[in-house]
């Protein structure tokens, strides 16, 4: 796994993205090894926003700690749990825990297969005092695993996938609904694109629908983003397939009954939704990584029966450009993170009204000082927003940091 590859450590699915992009949009230009010198780093932050509020809480140091968090955090009696993709003890990724003050410790390093898991990306959900999650990949048949582990780091694998008919690649979190989890994995399946499943909490697996890249009317390939429940159904997204081949917004019911939504066009619409939907008072709400009227993205609302709307479309720098963060709602505003663009190119904090007024909170400014290439959703505790760098911090392997909004 390249070091420096963020599509590839967030498990595959970008990567199919940017390929159908590579030619048309390459990514946005920047500094992309270089080590700001503090002063340099002080002018940077203070153009990003005088008054942004921001402080770095943690750095990651790879091993024997983490490298590479790429999950929303999850706030739980004021402490804050998440993973990182690769780093701990067998650099295969782990699950850590953080304090509102920046103490951070190591719950649990994957060990990988045939008996563990290895690369977590997505958030971990809370049930019954004990935390839920997925692996990219390991497991029995290194095609990804669910797990669970202990606020006090006892892990334990509940399923391995087994790719076809079975799923392959599971990116993102589990959503609680009726007694059991759902997600998704991005490949495997019956056809190979991917699908939707559900396991309750002692590891029973059911595959409930296959995304089919021939099914007629066209369906949607390669699920990533989390699931959101409205209503007694889910919601999710595709980076690919459609009738235009640039990702869809689906519906499926815990039985499996599934119809796509929303067909994204590309420009001046959103092309490939990376993260998952929000619920906001029965409008759903997203980003998509390209598209839009300047193709660095968009930050789209849609209704339940699929009427959509752009809301914010990115240009690059200074702006926002490719959002792979789940967005939050708070107090009426959205917050999210773009892995590029802001004054640096390298990624940013921006906040958005539902009516499409933008603007950039904070730009990162990189190594040795700041993150650098956010790809997590923010996190919100006594209106103070927590989020993760994916890269940067005092050793390069990403941080963790608060901003007052």
């Amino acid at each position: 796994m390249p070091r420096n590859s963020v599509f590839w450590a967030l498990c595959l699915g970008a990567l199919v993205a940017c390929s159908q992009h590579a030619a048309s949009s390459p990514l946005p230009a920047g500094p992309q090894n270089a080590l700001a010198t503090s002063t340099s780093f002080r002018s940077a932050v203070a153009a990003a926003h005088p008054d942004a509020g921001f402080k770095s809480l943690y750095s990651f140091q790879a091993i024997p700690d983490g490298s590479d968090p790429a999950g929303r955090l999850l706030s739980s009696g004021g402490t804050f749990y998440g993973s990182t993709v690769m780093g701990g003890k067998n650099n295969l990724g782990t699950v850590y825990k953080v304090s509102t003050a920046g103490k951070e410790s190591v719950l649990y390093s994957f060990a990988g297969p045939p008996a563990d898991g290895r690369y977590p990306t997505g958030q971990l959900t809370l049930k019954s005092g004990e935390f839920y999650g997925t692996t990219a990949n390991g497991g029995t048949n290194d095609y990804g695993t669910v797990f669970k582990i202990s606020a006090s780091g006892a892990e334990h694998v509940l399923y391995s996938f087994k790719n076809e008919p079975d799923g392959q690649n599971p990116p993102g979190a589990l959503v609680a609904l009726g007694g059991a989890f759902y997600s998704t994995t991005q490949f495997g399946g019956k056809y190979g694109f991917g699908a939707v499943f559900k396991i309750t909490a002692s590891g029973a697996e059911k595959v409930i629908y296959n995304f089919n890249v021939n099914a007629s009317p066209s369906d949607g390939v390669n699920p990533v983003g989390d699931l959101v429940a409205v209503n007694n159904a889910l919601y999710g997204t595709t980076i690919n397939g459609g009738p235009s081949n640039h990702g869809t917004i689906f519906k499926v019911s815990p039985s499996g009954v599934e119809h796509v939504v929303y067909d994204f066009k590309g420009n001046p619409d959103g092309a490939s939704p990376y993260a998952g939907l929000i619920n906001v008072n029965g409008t759903l709400y997203g980003t998509t990584l390209y598209g839009g009227a300047s193709d660095h993205g968009s930050v789209f609302k849609v209704s339940t029966s699929g009427t959509e709307h752009v809301v914010y479309s990115f240009k690059g720098t200074p702006d926002g450009s490719i959002p792979y963060g789940r967005l939050l709602s708070l107090n009426g505003t959205l917050y999210g993170t773009t892995q590029y663009g802001g004054a640096n190119s390298i990624g940013a904090i921006f906040k958005v009204s539902t009516t499409g007024s933008e603007h950039v909170l904070y730009s990162f400014a990189g190594p040795p000082g700041d993150g650098r290439n956010p790809v997590a959703g923010m996190t919100a505790l006594s209106g103070i927003l927590y989020g993760t760098a994916t890269q940067g911090g005092t050793g390069g392997d990403g941080m963790i940091f608060k901003l007052t909004p």
